[in-house]
């Protein structure tokens, strides 16, 4: 890429609006790439041809990001054609060479049988369903390897590292080198095996997820330093995608020491759980939040009506650990909203200068409130602070991020942003910043700014959205969340991506979201995203210049 187009791309106020409020939320996950890449192309009508450039390489990541799914391989080479002789002109002759092998191994099959099965598998939710089905696909037609992508889809969602590790030990036909070191590097990177994944991802250069995660690997065996061939790993990915905030913000996190815990909060903090015949997960989240460094920070439980298990529960640790928990006993569930707001008028809480609300199924670090007291000192005019959150029984899967605004839907409803989702965790979701969002399951208020704002909004009861219409209102104060990517909390409960449809909780969920597009109409949530995007631009551009100038330093040195 000239040096000229990535100065261009990589400065995101000189990109068309629609995309480069899309691009500001990061640069991962294949449907999100798709969408900024068409949003490119449509916006080239009126911004030029460098919009219609970016389209073209947004596509191409995305297929970068899926390089067994040969219908967009096809749909990428119909927008080079059209391009003419400049459409691939600034792509490196390895990844063409995929695109074009890819466009015609891993086509999709003309079969509408088997199509229709695997449709029917997936609207069915049937994961070992799904990957039974695939595997036999693969054995009796290994050459297709639209089948096999797709079985590398489902085996990673699932983290069957055995199956991805058989599939990839198969015979492959010709050209398809990149993909297998990608894939063989994923493998370690998941099995913590940092140094041995990057000499794979090496292998699979010039695909631009591999060299941010050999980026990744390389930063993760360093420690706290950012080695010279780290330096040089993370130039190689600015330089291939200029457009990727993420590396941007994580670069800048590790240059700065913004990703490690700080020491604790010269404040008194309040932690606080509620609870609802949950037994088990509770005596989980308490055991790892009082093996955790609590700085003095007093602990309370309230027990939402629950069955005689959850009172045992409570009455061990009591016996336990005395004045360092207090129970608060209810005699029927009133609802999260109704918790949090009751919670927070007991006087030794309202007194507090923090507080935490933590899910009665979140397992946090040791080392969990110095995380959030080095992002309270980073950013100290947020409202609240919240953290990654991850599947404890596949922590690879990621199920909250930073959250963001998208533009309301047709139905006026209001949408965020699903980044975190598309992907497994390769550590792009290791940064500090603000957000629209952060979720309930693990967050820290600033006890004033919780004043100011006001209640948990009990018309959200039972649960769902009354955490995200909180931080709206915060917004609104001028008071934006703060995402700690850095802190990893593991959930008990599964996403929903695993979890069965329960007809009332979608309809409970269904009906807060209305609620909640009634007391933010689409144009104040307009207003709000355009806020939050010169919030990020601006948050981006500062860390940018931080990584620029330390970058260009090492080429120097």
């Amino acid at each position: 890429m000239d040096g000229e187009r990535a100065s261009a791309w990589a400065d995101l106020s000189r990109l068309p609006p629609k995309t480069r409020g899309l691009l500001l939320l990061g640069g991962t996950g294949r449907t999100h790439l798709l969408e900024a890449g068409r949003a490119a192309l449509v916006e080239a009508e009126t911004h030029g041809p460098e919009a219609s450039a970016l389209g073209l390489d947004l596509f191409l990541a995305a297929f970068e990001s899926s390089p067994l799914d040969g219908g967009l391989a096809r749909f990428v080479m119909d927008l080079w054609s059209r391009a003419g002789t400049g459409g691939m002109s600034a792509v490196p002759k390895k990844t063409a060479a995929l695109v074009m092998a890819s466009a015609v191994r891993a086509a999709p099959p003309d079969d509408p049988a088997a199509l229709g099965e695997l449709a029917r598998l997936a609207g069915l939710r049937d994961h070992q369903g799904l990957l039974a089905y695939l595997a036999g696909r693969v054995r009796t037609q290994p050459q297709r390897l639209y089948w096999r992508g797709h079985l590398f889809d489902v085996a990673y969602l699932l983290q069957d590292w055995e199956t991805v590790r058989t599939v990839l030990g198969m015979s492959w036909p010709p050209g398809f080198e990149l993909v297998r070191a990608k894939v063989a590097g994923d493998l370690l990177f998941q099995a913590g095996r940092y140094d041995e994944a990057a000499t794979r991802y090496a292998r699979a250069a010039p695909l631009r997820q591999a060299l941010w995660r050999r980026a990744e690997c390389l930063t993760r065996r360093d420690g706290p330093l950012v080695s010279p061939d780290a330096r040089a790993a993370w130039q190689a990915v600015l330089c291939a995608a200029p457009w990727n905030v993420g590396p941007v913000l994580r670069l800048h996190d590790r240059l700065a020491g913004c990703d490690r815990p700080g020491p604790p909060l010269a404040a008194r903090v309040a932690v606080c759980l509620y609870t609802y015949n949950n037994a088990v997960e509770l005596d989980a989240s308490l055991a790892a939040l009082f093996a955790s460094d609590l700085c003095g920070a007093r602990v309370t439980v309230l027990d939402n009506g629950s069955g005689g298990a959850t009172a045992d529960v409570l009455s061990g640790w009591r016996d336990r650990i005395g004045d360092g928990l207090s129970v608060v006993t209810l005699p029927v569930n009133i609802g999260a909203p109704a918790a949090r707001n009751w919670l927070a008028a007991l006087p030794w809480i309202a007194e507090a200068d923090y507080v935490a609300y933590l899910d009665d199924d979140a397992l946090v670090p040791p080392d969990w409130l110095a995380f959030f007291a080095s992002a309270a000192r980073i950013y100290p005019m947020a409202g609240v602070y919240g953290c990654r959150v991850v599947d404890l029984a596949g922590p690879g899967r990621v199920q909250h991020a930073d959250t963001h605004l998208l533009e309301p839907g047709q139905d006026g409803m209001p949408a965020v942003s699903s980044i975190c989702t598309q992907d497994l965790d390769f550590g792009q979701f290791c940064h500090l910043r603000p957000a629209a969002s952060v979720t309930g399951c693990c967050h820290l208020f600033r006890t004033g700014a919780l004043r100011a704002c006001g209640p948990f909004d009990i018309r959200f009861s039972p649960t769902q959205y009354d955490d995200l219409d909180h931080d709206l209102r915060l917004l609104a104060l001028g008071a934006p969340p703060v995402y700690q990517g850095h802190l990893r909390v593991s959930h008990a409960r599964l996403s929903t991506t695993f979890s069965s449809p329960d007809r009332t909780a979608m309809a409970n969920s269904q009906g807060n979201l209305v609620k909640l597009g009634g007391k933010h109409p689409p144009e104040v949530l307009s207003a709000m995203r355009r806020a939050m995007r010169d919030v990020l631009l601006e948050d981006y551009r500062r860390k940018r210049s931080v990584v620029d100038q330390a970058l260009g330093q090492a080429r120097e040195s």
